[in-house]
C-alpha cells in the first residue's frame, strides 16, 4: 500500500492551440478506486487532457497532482528502433530510479503478461505494430506508478492480450488513479469504473 492516496484535481482547466480552442474551465478530480474512461469523438480533446495533467503543453487552470510516481503511455511511442525492449526497459528503469534487481522483477512480470518472450533479442524496429504497443504500456507501468495515463491502449491489441490488461489494471486501480482514454468505454465491463465524457462543445460530463 501507498503511504498517501494519489489524486487530480482539475480547476478552471482551458488549452488552446493558437486560434482554436479545445476546451475551457473543465472542472473534475480523478481517485483511486476505480477506472476512469475519458470518452468522446475524435477532435474534442482526449489526448491534450492526458498532457495537460503530465505538463507536457501549456494550459491555463490548475492541475494537483498528489502522487511521486507517473506513468503515461501516449497514443504514438516512439522506439529507438535498433535497441531491443530489454535494452530499452534496462534504460528506462536507471531513469526512473530503479534498482537493478527491481527493473529485472518488474520486466520479467510485464514479459510474462504480455507474452513477449520470443522478442528478447529482437530489434523493436521489425516487431509488429501489436508487440510495440505492449512495449508502450510497459515503459508507462515499469516503475509501479501511482497514476497511470493510457492513451489509447487498447490500439492494436489482441483480444487476449486486451483481457490481460484489463484485469490487471482493475487490480492496480484498487489503490492508484488510473485514466483511459477510449472510443469503447462498453468494452470495460464491471461496475468499477467512472465515465468522463468529453464533447466537442468544450464541455465535459462525469
Amino acid at each position: 500500500m501507498m503511504s498517501s492516496s494519489p489524486s487530480i484535481h482539475i480547476k478552471s482547466l482551458s488549452k488552446r492551440y493558437r486560434h482554436q480552442e479545445v476546451f475551457a474551465n473543465l472542472e473534475d478530480q480523478f481517485l483511486p478506486g476505480k477506472l476512469h474512461l475519458l470518452t468522446g469523438p475524435n477532435g474534442c480533446g482526449k489526448s491534450t487532457y492526458l498532457k495537460c495533467m503530465m505538463g507536457i503543453v501549456s494550459y491555463e487552470g490548475r492541475v494537483e497532482i498528489q502522487a511521486k510516481r507517473i506513468g503515461y503511455a501516449p497514443e504514438k511511442y516512439i522506439l529507438p528502433e535498433f535497441a531491443t525492449f530489454v535494452e530499452f526497459m534496462g534504460c528506462l528503469g536507471r531513469i526512473k530510479g530503479l534498482e537493478k534487481a527491481q527493473t529485472k522483477e518488474a520486466l520479467q512480470k510485464w514479459t510474462s503478461l504480455f507474452g513477449l518472450e520470443p522478442f528478447h533479442h529482437t530489434p523493436m524496429a521489425r516487431l509488429s505494430k501489436g508487440t510495440q504497443q505492449k512495449i508502450n504500456l510497459m515503459q508507462a507501468l515499469i516503475h509501479e506508478p501511482e497514476i497511470i495515463l493510457l492513451d489509447e491502449p487498447f490500439d492494436g491489441l489482441d483480444q487476449e492480450t486486451m483481457s490481460t490488461l484489463l484485469a490487471e489494471l482493475i487490480r492496480e486501480a484498487k489503490d492508484r488513479v488510473i485514466i483511459i482514454t477510449t472510443h469503447q468505454p462498453e468494452s470495460f465491463s464491471g461496475r468499477k469504473k467512472q465515465i468522463h465524457a468529453m464533447k466537442k462543445d468544450k464541455d465535459l460530463d462525469v
